[in-house]
């Protein structure tokens, strides 16, 4: 990914409360003709002082059987993103359009059936919680869940690299970024409110 030196963020504490936050995220790959890609949920695990992503692909998805654990694929993580009028500076500008991106790339591996089970259990644990009545893996016959389990292959990759692009109005002076935060906050789409926010708490470090 393409990163000016102004918006690259390298604090790896700021960048997985980012994935952490919006997971859901674009897994790519190469068959050997072209770029594949699946839309799923991530999960990080920090392993002493190593960063894992897992998740899990439908059997019936193809893509799995590009996944080399020679060759690297790429996750993509990106959320808030909103539109920057050149109306809001105090100078002639274009318009352009601020967001926040992070690219992951690693060796993907395939879990045994095992892993695959408690990592199902561990997603299920997390995303049940939030929900008002939660269905937990205890109350599914295992023997089902295990059926159910044979239509998924699931995944986990150390992370190799990291690329995290902030660009979040950096370039522009005091006032002018400030502008662009109230203008943002002043709209009713909540991409723009989130990039208001981030744009904010940039300041606070």
């Amino acid at each position: 990914m393409y990163i000016p030196k102004l918006n690259k963020v390298e604090d790896r504490a700021e960048i997985i409360r980012f994935i952490d936050q919006y997971n859901f995220a674009t897994v790519i790959s190469y068959d050997d003709q072209k770029p594949v890609a699946t839309h799923i949920p991530i999960e990080y695990e920090l392993k002493e002082d190593d960063l894992y992503l897992k998740g899990h692909l439908a059997r019936a998805n193809p893509q799995w059987k590009t996944f080399d654990p020679k060759q690297e694929i790429l996750i993509s993580f990106m959320e808030a993103h909103s539109y920057i009028s050149p109306s809001w500076y105090d100078y002639k500008e274009v318009p352009t359009w601020n967001y926040i991106a992070v690219h992951m790339y690693g060796k993907p591996r395939l879990f045994s059936e095992d892993e695959l089970f408690d990592f199902v259990k561990f997603q299920m644990n997390k995303y049940e919680s939030g929900v008002s009545s939660p269905v937990r893996p205890e109350d599914i016959e295992e023997q089902y869940l295990l059926r159910q389990l044979r239509g998924i292959v699931g995944f986990e990759l150390k992370v190799e690299d990291i690329q995290a692009r902030y660009k979040l109005s950096q370039n522009k002076s005091e006032k002018n970024f400030q502008n662009v935060v109230n203008h943002l906050e002043k709209s009713t789409d909540q991409n723009a409110q989130k990039i208001a926010e981030a744009m904010k708490n940039l300041k606070k470090h």
